[in-house]
């Protein structure tokens, strides 16, 4: 009888110790599946033109949801599809479309980029003032690129050597500009810098330079020109040249350096980022991209993203 009291005591305890730390143990799941449900995080990478556009609509976004997290990040388009691929984040931002070899591996791994154009890009050709130049064909621009045009002299301008800034191979208007131009690498002069601030701020301060930025880095919060730097005036062939501040005509196909913004997700979106990326083609968001640099899309593409939605 002694012996079954002590095994009967001994099991009693060791069942109150089994039932009390699972217990405790379902109360600290469903307290942090209630903690996660609450605190919810959208986590987005990629494209630094489009890095701007992201902070307005996620402040915009935010404001009537307090709980919400948002991590945003840019580094170049590259790194953002990169990043999707490894899910390491929600959405890539992109300023150019996938590449095959990216599509590829996405396949390998098991992810299904779906794109959504949220924007138009309107890239900006900058130089600093005082190259005597104030306006290039795509052709003069393509041989200044390419290193075979490389003092401003050749161009009507003052006698300068030619710097060109830009960006490093992870960024899409980088890709986005050798594609348009028709360019398969650049020359010598050509001098990788890390983000559009940094570009900008360079051929500032440097007589002879020119470099490439999306024009959404190049206007203030009202969406006009800060007069920091020159944009130049870009025509086709014997047309008028178009600055990339004329969005009137920039919408007619005047200007020639206009692209979509890419937003990939790992299939459909579905829950937040599914209303995310609504509120971000919500019309009255869209009729505000302007003051932001940038412009809504066309039928276009509104037709290409009911495409992601619905295949």
């Amino acid at each position: 009888m002694k012996t079954f009291s002590l095994i009967t005591r001994s099991s009693v305890y060791f069942l109150f110790s089994f039932v009390l730390v699972n217990c405790t143990n379902s109360s600290s799941i469903a307290e942090k599946e209630k903690i996660e449900k609450e605190k919810k995080v959208i986590t987005i990478k990629g494209s630094d033109s489009e890095l701007n556009l992201l902070k307005f609509f996620a402040d915009e976004y935010k404001a009537n949801r307090p709980s919400l997290v948002m991590n945003i990040s840019g580094g170049g388009t590259s790194h953002g599809i990169k990043a999707l691929i490894n899910n390491e984040t929600d959405i890539a931002i992109a300023s150019r479309v996938i590449t095959d070899e990216e599509a590829a591996s996405a396949k390998e791994k098991g992810v299904n980029p779906v794109p959504f154009i949220i924007a138009q890009d309107i890239v900006a050709i900058i130089t600093h003032p005082e190259t005597g130049v104030d306006s290039l064909s795509l052709a003069q621009l393509s041989k200044i690129m390419e290193g075979k045009i490389l003092n401003w002299k050749e161009l009507g301008g003052i006698d300068l050597s030619i710097t060109i800034y830009g960006r490093d191979k992870h960024s899409g208007t980088r890709y986005y500009l050798q594609d348009k131009l028709g360019i398969k690498k650049f020359p010598k002069n050509y001098v990788e810098l890390e983000g559009n601030s940094k570009i900008i701020e360079t051929v500032h301060k440097q007589r002879g330079s020119i470099g490439y930025v999306n024009v959404g880095s190049i206007v203030n919060e009202e969406g006009k020109p800060t007069n920091k730097i020159w944009a130049m005036n870009l025509y086709i062939d014997n047309n008028l040249a178009c600055s990339p501040y004329e969005n009137q005509r920039i919408k007619y196909g005047e200007y020639p350096l206009v692209r979509p913004l890419i937003q990939y997700t790992n299939g459909k979106p579905t829950n937040q980022l599914l209303e995310f990326i609504n509120f971000e083609l919500l019309q009255r968001q869209q009729l505000n991209l302007e003051k932001h640099g940038y412009l809504k899309i066309n039928a276009t593409y509104f037709n290409m993203n009911q495409n992601s939605l619905n295949n």
